[in-house]
Order: C-alpha cells, then sequence, then structure tokens
C-alpha cells in the first residue's frame, strides 16, 4: 500500500504542478483546474461515453465500439453502486484495480523467486510503481484493468488453481483488451508442462479454448445483436490511424524491419516526426517516450531469458502482448502508444526488481528516482493536454 500511495502521490502533485505551471500545446495555460476533466484525454473520453451513454456504431467514422467492454461497464457498476458521476466512477475503477495489482504482485513475485533477496519483492513493486508510463494506469484507461487480470490468471497458474477458473480469468481480461488474446498460449503452455499425456493435454485444450476467449466471444454477440455485425470493433479500426492503411505486402517488410520505430528521424520515412506531434522530438515527447518504453521492454525480457529468470509462460505472454499490438496496429499508428502496450508485460518488472535488488543500493536509488522523475513529467504534460495517448 506504501508503494501504491507513494507512486500515486508524485501522480497527483504532478498534475497539481501542471495546472498551475505547464502551458498547454496551444501556449495557455489550462483553465480547468484540478477537475477530473484534466485526465480525461483521448481513450479517456470514449470510455466516458461508453459508461454514460452506450455503445454506437457507424461503419463510415470513428465509433467507440472499438472500445472493449469491461472497464467502461466496471464504471457504470460503480456509479449506479454509489452515486458517483461516470468520471469519477472510471477512475476508482481504475485505482482499485491498481491497488489490487500491486498486492497481486508481489505475491507473483514471492512465489516465483522465493529465493531471491527480501528487497527483491520491494524493488519490484517500486520499479512497477514509478515506471514512467505507468502514470496511465491511474488514469480512466484500461490497463490497470487488464494488467490485475493477467496477474491473477498467472497467479492462478502458479498456485496450481483448477484450469477451468483459470480459463475463465483468461477469457474475463479478452473482454477487457483485444490483446488479452495474449495469454491464451501462455495457458496453454501451462497445460502443456503439466499434461499427463498427449492426448489429455488436447482433450482439455479444445474444451478450455472456448472458456478462455468467453469475453471476445460474448461482446461478438452483443456486437451482433445490437448492430447487426459481430466484428465491427475489427472494422471500425480502418478509422483509427496516423497513416493511411497500407496492404499487406507494403506493411509486412516493413514492420519486419522495425521501420516504424526508427522512421521516427527518417525524413524520407512515413513516420518521420515532422508535423505530427505537439512537443519537438525530446524524451518527454510521446514517440521517444514510446521508443524508449519498447526498448526497456526489449531489454529486460531478453535479460530476463538469457538469466532464466522468465519462464516458458512469461516470455510467451511478454512477446505475445507487444507482438500483437506492433503486428495489427504498429503501422498505421505511427509506432504510437507503444510505449502503453509495453507496460502491461509485467515479466518486465519481475527482472528489473532482481536487477535493481542486486546493484548497489546508491545506482537503484538513482535509477528509480529517475524513473520517477520522468513519471510525474509525462504526468504533467498528460494533463496539460499534451498528446501522449
Amino acid at each position: 500500500m506504501l508503494c501504491f500511495a507513494g507512486s500515486g502521490a508524485l501522480v497527483v502533485l504532478a498534475a497539481a504542478f501542471s495546472s498551475e505551471y505547464v502551458r498547454g500545446p496551444d501556449g495557455d495555460s489550462d483553465t480547468r483546474g484540478m477537475g477530473l476533466g484534466r485526465v480525461y484525454r483521448s481513450d479517456g473520453n470514449w470510455y466516458r461515453e461508453i459508461a454514460t451513454n452506450g455503445y454506437a456504431y457507424s461503419p463510415d467514422r470513428r465509433s467507440n465500439v472499438t472500445f472493449f467492454p469491461l472497464y467502461p461497464l466496471s464504471g457504470r457498476i460503480v456509479r449506479e453502486i454509489t452515486g458517483l458521476s461516470a468520471e469519477a466512477s472510471l477512475l476508482v475503477v481504475s485505482n482499485f484495480a491498481l491497488a489490487l495489482s500491486f498486492f497481486l504482485l508481489l505475491a507473483y513475485a514471492r512465489d516465483r523467486f522465493p529465493e531471491a533477496p527480501a528487497a527483491s519483492g520491494l524493488f519490484v513493486l517500486l520499479s512497477f510503481g514509478l515506471y514512467p508510463v505507468t502514470f496511465f494506469f491511474r488514469m480512466p484507461y484500461t490497463e490497470s484493468l487488464f494488467f490485475g487480470l493477467v496477474l491473477t490468471a498467472f497467479l492462478g497458474m502458479r498456485r496450481g488453481w483448477a484450469p477451468i477458473w483459470v480459463a475463465a480469468i483468461v477469457g474475463l481480461a479478452t473482454a477487457a483488451r483485444p490483446v488479452g488474446i495474449a495469454l491464451v498460449p501462455a495457458f496453454l503452455a501451462h497445460l502443456w508442462f503439466r499434461r499427463t499425456s498427449v492426448p489429455a493435454f488436447l482433450g482439455r485444450s479444445l474444451l478450455l479454448l472456448p472458456v478462455c476467449a468467453w469475453g471476445l466471444l460474448a461482446y461478438m454477440v452483443y456486437l451482433w445483436g445490437t448492430f447487426d455485425d459481430p466484428f465491427a470493433f475489427a472494422l471500425n479500426q480502418q478509422h483509427w490511424h496516423f497513416l493511411p492503411k497500407a496492404a499487406i505486402e507494403d506493411r509486412l517488410p516493413s514492420l519486419m524491419a522495425l521501420e516504424p520505430f526508427w522512421g521516427y528521424i527518417d525524413p524520407e520515412s512515413p513516420f518521420h516526426c515532422s508535423g505530427r506531434h505537439y512537443l519537438e522530438p525530446s524524451v518527454f515527447s510521446a514517440p521517444i517516450m514510446d521508443r524508449l518504453g519498447f526498448v526497456a521492454w526489449a531489454g529486460l525480457t531478453v535479460v530476463g531469458w538469457r538469466k532464466r529468470w522468465l519462464s516458458c509462460e512469461e516470455l510467451l505472454l511478454s512477446i505475445g502482448l507487444v507482438g500483437m499490438a506492433y503486428t495489427l496496429r504498429g503501422y498505421e499508428m505511427g509506432f504510437f502508444s507503444m510505449g502503453r502496450f509495453t507496460s502491461v508485460a509485467f515479466p518486465i518488472y519481475l527482472v528489473c526488481g532482481r536487477l535493481l535488488a542486486a546493484a548497489p543500493l546508491a545506482l537503484s536509488v538513482s535509477l528509480l528516482s529517475l524513473s520517477g522523475f520522468f513519471l510525474a513529467a509525462y504526468t504533467a504534460l498528460f494533463a496539460a493536454g499534451y498528446m501522449l495517448i
């Protein structure tokens, strides 16, 4: 709770600082003070609309069906029970899920590394709480709820829960975000390592696969019954992009060459920064934040694999979550939001915590302080209206 509250206080103070001292993208101060409106940007506004008015769909323009239902539905339930506004209810869901995630992460880290020094668990929590991009976890976004479900599923696998219950949690995660499907390979690997025979594994997998996707399937049934199109959430993605949608034969070579990543600094690349972002290229701009987050994710994942700190299931999850986001949306979105997408890959915090626990204390404190500084900086910029998505 101290790690949750301490890192949360840093976010609140940064937002307060922003309201007084940070000018917005138009050069003017934000006049909304410290109201909840300061944190309702981009996706948050869409979730508020769903929680308030429900879903709407038009095939020829951006529609809110692209946002999965678990988070706004949870906010709506909190609103009905408590009488709070939709804005406050969504923030309650985000921060309650985040607080629970701190407990789940510590429990999982202790189960995974019982031989690690006692300080290792603390460093795992600090790595997570002060990771710069996790300011989104405290905003009206789905990250914290999804993160908590991922941790619950992995803790269940670790502690030997009945596979049907783990599959049900995986299915619930698919109702929070489409990349919840990335949990399925990790769950199948879990079943494989605990098989009694190959036929038994195949039979159990076939029975549990529909359960692993029940949230996604339920949403598709809803879309089918309401808008006569079960794939409306996917088809409407064509209206959510920074670059024109390209044919697969053009997109695939670019993705394989990582052009969305490095094209930001190439004037000849369609991914070049000029004219597309509010901030000039710097460590405080969204494109650099996304690329630093991606590099941190890749580096920590490789270290975890090389040192055998990460299990097969954890590697499959980490690569699956980021790989799906990059492959499906990395081109059209110009690598935007990749930093946020990498932040839900919880294995990176396990690796970071172990590295910090083994490093000299002064170095660990310095790195965490630097990370906390960027957490506060990104929060202040987001609250001021800069496009961090």
